[in-house]
């Protein structure tokens, strides 16, 4: 049986205190929803992640203008992923670098990855968010993270989890940029049963 744990605590309130689970033997798999749980919805913009998202398109297209690079991360930074049960992040990006004259020189999900910075140095854990974690991992219970996200794909996630020193805590990351679909419906938390067993798989 899969338990959803979307809200391990309160939104803004950090988890203290050891972690229980009242019947252990029912819960195979916990499902974390990342932002409002272990790290917050939304990050401070700094000017320093400007210049780095249009240094990442100048590596995918050095031959475009500086001006044409800025414009399009300009543009994409202001992004908020409408309220559609979709992942709209594709289609957004298509109509962004067509309309800004990038369409030709990258792809779209190049342009995600460039969009998409670590959050290691950009965004702190909640206090107890470690703590939950590792007790899960103490109690034998694989965790997957599942987040509605706009750039952050699985693999960039993986990645921030391991740059924390958490990646052991984590059996797997769902992302609705990976699925399509994004929570709460129902196709997001529908994954084949062989993705729950290969993720569990590669993390033991």
């Amino acid at each position: 049986m899969l338990e959803k744990r979307s809200r391990i605590h309160p939104r803004g309130r950090p988890w203290s205190g050891p972690l229980r689970l009242r019947d252990h033997s029912a819960v195979t798999v916990v499902f974390i929803d990342v932002g409002g749980t272990l790290w917050p919805d939304t990050w401070p913009s700094v000017p320093a992640d400007r210049d780095q998202r249009i240094a990442r398109l100048a590596q995918l297209a050095p031959r475009r203008e500086a001006s044409v690079r800025a414009d399009v991360v300009d543009a994409l930074s202001t992004v908020v992923h409408p309220r559609t049960q979709r992942q709209e992040t594709a289609p957004i990006v298509a109509q962004t670098i067509q309309r800004l004259g990038l369409g030709q020189a990258v792809t779209v999900d190049s342009v995600i990855d460039a969009m998409c910075l670590p959050a290691h140095g950009r965004v702190e854990l909640f206090p107890g968010a470690v703590e939950l974690l590792t007790g899960l991992v103490q109690q034998s219970r694989p965790v997957i993270l599942v987040s509605n996200v706009v750039w952050r794909r699985a693999e960039a996630q993986r990645r921030d989890f391991a740059d924390f020193g958490l990646a052991d805590c984590i059996a797997g990351h769902l992302t609705s940029l990976d699925v399509g679909w994004r929570k709460p419906h129902t196709r997001f938390l529908r994954p084949p049963s062989s993705w729950v067993k290969c993720r569990l798989a590669t993390a033991s």
